[in-house]
């Protein structure tokens, strides 16, 4: 198995308006895309700002929470 992903942080979101707010589903998709080769179409460059935005706001939160 390969160990490429090894140490790789990932992160989404959901909204759910069912009355149980059941997200099992959710999560398994989240699952299976992380478990998916990366997409040969190339970002175009908003999405690219949208990446790097995020980016930059994952890497805050995980210094927040190392030096917490």
């Amino acid at each position: 198995m390969s160990r490429a992903r090894c140490d790789k942080a990932a992160r989404g979101f959901t909204v759910f308006g069912g009355p149980s707010d059941d997200k099992s589903n959710t999560l398994v998709r989240f699952a299976t895309f992380a478990m998916q080769d990366p997409p040969e179409e190339a970002p175009n460059a908003t999405d690219k700002k949208t990446g790097e935005a995020l980016g930059r706001r994952i890497d805050e939160t995980a210094q927040k929470l190392s030096t917490a």
